[in-house]
C-alpha cells in the first residue's frame, strides 16, 4: 500500500504536475505548494461551518439542562455533510487556483468572494453562538411571558389557599386552647382575670364550651377544606403546566432563527458587527489571495514548462492522427479486409497516449 505523503497532497490540491514541480526552481516550488495550502485551508473551514449549518438543523433546546442539544443522529449527519461540502469546496478551489490566465482567474474572483461569505457566515454564527442563543432564549421568554404569568398564577392561587387554609386553622386551634383553658379554670375555681374564682361548671364554664366548640366546629371544616385543596394541588399544578405547554411559543434554534439573531445584534452592538465584518474579510481574503496571485504574479517557469507540454502533446496528437489517415488513404482494401487494421478510434488514442 503505498504512503501518504503531505506533500503530494498539497501539490494535487493545488493541481501541479509532481514531475514538472521538480524541474522548478525554488521560488515557483513554495508558490505551487502555498497554493495547495491555501485550498487546504478553506476546505477545512468549509468542512467545520458546513457541519455546523447542518448541525443547527438537529438542535433542541432541552428545558431540564437549560441548554441546546443535537441529537447523536444530527451529529452523524453533519458530519457527513460537512465533509462533502469541504470536499466540494476543494473542488471548486482547485479549479480557481489552476486558472491557466490571468483572465480566468479574473472571471473566478467573484466566485472566491461568494465562497468566502458562504462559509464565513456559519464560521460567525458558531464563533457568537453564545451570545446568540442567550438573546433567544431571553425573547422566547419574552414572548411566553403571559402564559407563564399565567401557569405561575394558577399555581400561586392554589399555594395561596392552602397556606391561607392553615393559618386560619392554627387559629382556631389557638382559640380552642384559649378556651379549653377557660373551661379548666372555671372548674377548678382558678383566680384569674375575667373569671369568677368560683369552682363549678356554672354559666361561665358552659359560656366557654360553646365558644370551644364553635371554634372547634370551624377547624374541623377548615381542615376538610384544605384536606380538598391539598388533594387537588397536584392536579392543579400539573393542569397549569400542561395548558402552559400547549400554549407557549416553542423558540427555534436553526441556522435561519441564530442567523437572524446575530443580524439583529449587529445592528445594536457596533462592536460584534465590526468583528464580523472583520471575520468575513479574512474568509475573503483566503479565497481571494489564489486569484489575485495569478493576476499580479507574471508567468514562471512553470506555466512555461506546461505550455510546452500542451504544445506538444497537441502536435503528437495531431501527428498519431495523421499517420493513421495516411495509412488508411493508402492501403484501405489490404488492412480492412484482413481484419489487421492496426489503427482502429480506440488504438489511435492509445498510439497518442503513449506517445504523449
Amino acid at each position: 500500500m503505498k504512503q501518504f505523503n503531505f506533500h503530494s497532497a498539497l501539490l494535487w490540491l493545488s493541481k501541479t504536475d509532481p514531475k514538472l514541480y521538480t524541474l522548478c526552481p525554488q521560488n515557483v516550488k513554495w508558490n505551487r505548494t502555498a497554493l495547495g495550502y491555501f485550498v487546504l485551508l478553506t476546505g477545512i473551514f468549509a468542512f467545520f461551518t458546513g457541519s455546523y449549518f447542518v448541525r443547527s438543523i438537529f438542535a433542541e433546546y432541552n428545558e431540564v439542562t437549560k441548554t441546546i442539544e443535537t441529537s447523536a443522529i444530527g451529529w452523524i449527519v453533519s458530519t457527513l455533510a460537512g465533509a462533502l461540502w469541504g470536499w466540494l469546496v476543494i473542488l471548486i478551489d482547485r479549479e480557481i487556483v489552476s486558472a491557466t490566465s490571468r483572465w480566468s482567474a479574473f472571471v473566478r474572483i467573484p466566485l472566491a468572494i461568494i465562497i468566502g461569505l458562504v462559509i464565513a457566515t456559519p464560521f460567525k454564527i458558531q464563533l457568537f453562538s453564545g451570545r446568540i442563543n442567550k438573546e433567544l432564549m431571553k425573547s422566547s421568554r419574552v414572548e411566553n411571558s403571559v402564559y407563564e404569568k399565567k401557569k405561575e398564577s394558577t399555581i400561586k392561587g392554589s399555594e395561596s389557599k392552602i397556606s391561607d387554609l392553615e393559618s386560619k386553622i392554627q387559629n382556631e386551634r389557638n382559640q380552642m386552647a384559649d378556651w379549653q383553658s377557660v373551661m379548666e379554670a372555671e372548674t377548678v375555681g382558678r383566680v384569674k382575670s375575667g373569671r369568677t374564682g368560683k369552682a363549678g361548671q356554672g354559666p361561665a364554664y358552659e359560656e366557654a364550651k360553646q365558644n370551644y366548640e364553635l371554634h372547634k366546629g370551624f377547624a374541623e371544616d377548615y381542615e376538610k377544606q384544605l384536606s380538598s385543596a391539598s388533594s387537588k394541588f397536584d392536579a392543579t399544578v400539573t393542569s397549569a403546566k400542561n395548558e402552559f405547554n400547549g400554549q407557549k411559543i416553542d423558540q427555534a434554534y436553526d441556522f435561519l432563527s441564530q442567523y437572524e439573531q446575530m443580524e439583529a445584534l449587529k445592528e445594536t452592538n457596533k462592536k460584534l458587527s465590526f468583528f464580523a465584518f472583520l471575520i468575513s474579510a479574512l474568509f475573503i481574503l483566503i479565497e481571494v489571495v489564489p486569484a489575485l496571485m495569478k493576476l499580479l504574479k507574471s508567468s514562471d517557469e512553470y506555466d512555461a514548462l506546461l505550455e510546452v507540454r500542451t504544445v506538444v502533446s497537441r502536435q503528437l496528437a495531431y501527428a498519431a492522427a495523421n499517420m493513421a489517415m495516411d495509412e488508411l488513404a493508402t492501403n484501405p482494401a489490404n488492412l480492412l479486409s484482413n481484419g489487421n487494421y492496426p489503427y482502429s478510434p480506440n488504438e489511435t488514442i492509445e498510439l497518442i497516449k503513449k506517445n504523449i
